[in-house]
């Protein structure tokens, strides 16, 4: 089973610093599963989003394509080279109809940028509380958390996204009365 958070045996360490591994290509693994299982009418849908942004029709997607097409579609933030080469599997330059699924599944699953360095967060990330409650996003990778490498609008309190869903989970459910209910 591939999870999306794998311990990796050597202890590699990811651009986060971390000893867990949230990598594009398991972000790709996954869009492409949900390619294959999602109904037909989901799937026509990724099909024509490779389309719209193959305007020459050749079946593979060049830098300047996916600039137009971003920026056509409003996605700014990630509308840049970085970004681009992140997704670019095998570095060729254009992406393949692979990058652009997961492309796909970036966008449509909110995956988020970082409001440090700006890129794309792929694992365990801190969340502004303030502004999730307010349907804002401010998202930064742990590396840029700890060290400030951000401006924000004063809003004091982080989660990482684990905490911040066990939270929403508490506020959503009664939780069950235990033994140590006390300490809470």
């Amino acid at each position: 089973m591939n999870l999306l958070f794998t311990r990796s045996k050597k202890k590699k360490k990811n651009s986060e610093g971390f000893g867990f591994m949230a990598s594009m290509e398991e972000m790709r693994q996954t869009a492409m599963t949900y390619y294959k299982t999602v109904p037909k009418h989901v799937k026509k849908l990724a099909d024509e989003f490779f389309s719209a942004m193959d305007d020459n029709r050749d079946g593979k997607i060049s830098l300047h394509e996916f600039a137009a097409f971003m920026s056509e579609q409003g996605y700014d933030a990630m509308n840049n080279q970085s970004f681009f080469d992140q997704i670019n599997k095998n570095k060729s330059g254009n992406l393949d109809f692979e990058d652009v699924i997961t492309l796909f599944y970036i966008l449509k699953s909110g995956r988020p940028l970082c409001g440090g360095c700006r890129k794309l967060i792929e694992g365990l990330y801190f969340t502004c509380v303030k502004c999730y409650y307010e349907n804002k996003s401010f998202c930064l990778h742990p590396k840029c958390f700890e060290g400030g490498k951000y401006v924000h609008h004063g809003h004091a309190e982080f989660l990482d996204n684990y905490a911040l869903l066990q939270r929403q989970k508490g506020l959503m459910a009664t939780p069950k009365p235990s033994k140590f209910s006390r300490f809470k």
